[in-house]
């Protein structure tokens, strides 16, 4: 691991629980002033390390570096004299504490407790930004940026929209909670109902942003995955948050980090589903997952997260690729897009009618979704549209669509990808 990439990893692993614990302390109306100390101790590393090396404690190394920029910054503050004796004493409890660097799958609650016996500072700052002065995009989107450490750009492709609206959104969330000074804190009981929704709906993002990233050097981002893991675990593990629809995306994630191993190849390259070697997954995640899919199954409702955690299941539990309960996976999709037909969910849907064997259906779906607007650069959805091309027989449709997403792609993984797909339709033998 290069230094960039590793601090990269710290960045992602680290950065939401040190900014969360900052603002205990601070409180949230210094969340700008947070973020710019922790992005700074980014930078400094990025900018020393590759030539210094790699310090032998990483994670001290930039605790220390957001320590003094905090210092630097707050002595000039009111807000220093007023609490520098709490201040010191967060940042010092970092520098003591010992960070793991790595990361596996926490499949335990954890030990949560509820309101003041959760001590978990990512979790309170999660339910703040998810406060219902906010409308539900407004705090999903916020929770991204200041917990998921995710760019405008990253936020923007989760809700498909601009970047500039996505920026601008978070920045009228931020100043809303500021003018209603609200305090880090996890709600009571009688408050939940407004705010695990779009908790959940996060780490749900958080999650899919880290297990296929569609920019950057890599596809699969563990620390990402790992993190949205563990708090769900969290909010599991407990009697108040640990819903039927929280233990089904608990499930969800579990069963799709079990494939983790298998979806890049030695060289970091895309192994699609249908290649993959069934072997390497895991199977104790596996069984941790159907175990929360079974504790799902208590509540009398049905949620998306049970529809999308039982089409987990089925791939996770196919002997083989050809074995898939594709029948099974239509009737789940069919199931979600009646309480939501977002474009996303059809366009996953017209996948499972291709590889049912219904290229017709796919078809007529597809039709239907070239409509959509937000779908124009969506590269799953081209991706989607060249593989139907490809198995009608429409070998230079294919490949001009391919060609197309390789322009719109931004992760090096996935453009490869296209580009290996391309050549074989458009190469001087491609027949």
């Amino acid at each position: 691991m290069s230094a960039n990439e590793f601090v990269e990893h710290l960045f992602r692993h680290r950065a939401g629980q040190i900014t969360a614990s900052l603002a205990r302390v601070l409180g949230f109306g210094q969340i700008d002033l947070i973020e710019e100390v922790v992005q700074e101790a980014l930078y400094k590393a990025l900018a020393l390390w590759p030539y210094q090396g790699v310090p032998r404690n990483p994670t001290a190394w930039i605790i220390e570096a957001a320590k003094n920029a905090a210092y630097d910054r707050l002595r000039r503050e009111k807000v220093w004299r007023e609490k520098e004796s709490a201040v010191r004493a967060v940042l010092e409890g970092w520098a003591d504490h010992e960070f793991a660097s790595g990361g596996g799958i926490s499949r335990d609650s954890g030990g949560a407790g509820f309101a003041g016996e959760i001590r978990d500072d990512t979790l309170a700052m999660m339910f703040t930004c998810c406060h219902p002065k906010l409308s539900p995009e407004s705090q999903v989107a916020l929770t991204l940026k200041v917990v998921g450490g995710f760019s405008a750009s990253e936020a923007a492709r989760a809700f498909l929209i601009p970047k500039e609206t996505m920026a601008q959104r978070i920045v009228r969330a931020k100043r809303t909670l500021r003018e209603a000074q609200v305090s880090l804190a996890i709600p009571g009981p009688d408050e939940i109902d407004d705010r695990l929704a779009p908790v959940l709906q996060t780490l749900y993002l958080m999650f899919n942003e880290g297990y296929a990233s569609w920019a950057g050097e890599t596809h699969l981002r563990r620390d990402l995955c790992y993190e949205a893991i563990r708090l769900c675990a969290l909010l599991a593990g407990h009697p108040v948050t640990g819903r039927p629809e929280t233990h089904a995306l608990h499930a969800l994630l579990l069963l799709q980090s079990s494939r983790f191993d298998s979806r890049l190849d030695e060289a970091g390259n895309l192994v699609l589903l249908a290649d993959q070697d069934r072997k390497q997954w895991d199977r104790d995640a596996i069984t941790a997952g159907t175990a929360a899919l079974n504790r799902s199954a208590s509540g009398d409702r049905i949620t998306p997260y049970h529809r999308e955690a039982e089409i987990a299941a089925c791939h996770a539990l196919a002997p083989s690729y050809e074995e898939t309960d594709w029948p099974r996976i239509l009737a789940c999709f069919d199931a979600l897009i009646a309480a939501n037909p977002s474009p996303v969910i059809r366009t996953h849907r017209m996948v499972a009618r291709m590889e049912a064997g219904d290229l017709a259906g796919a078809r007529e779906e597809e039709r239907l979704l070239e409509e959509e607007a937000s779908l124009r650069d969506y590269v799953p959805f081209l991706v989607a549209r060249a593989e139907l091309a490809e198995r009608r027989g429409e070998r230079v449709e294919a490949a001009a669509i391919f060609a197309r997403g390789i322009e719109r792609a931004h992760s090096d993984p996935v453009k490869r990808h296209l580009q290996r797909r391309w050549a074989k339709l458009a190469g001087p033998h491609s027949g």
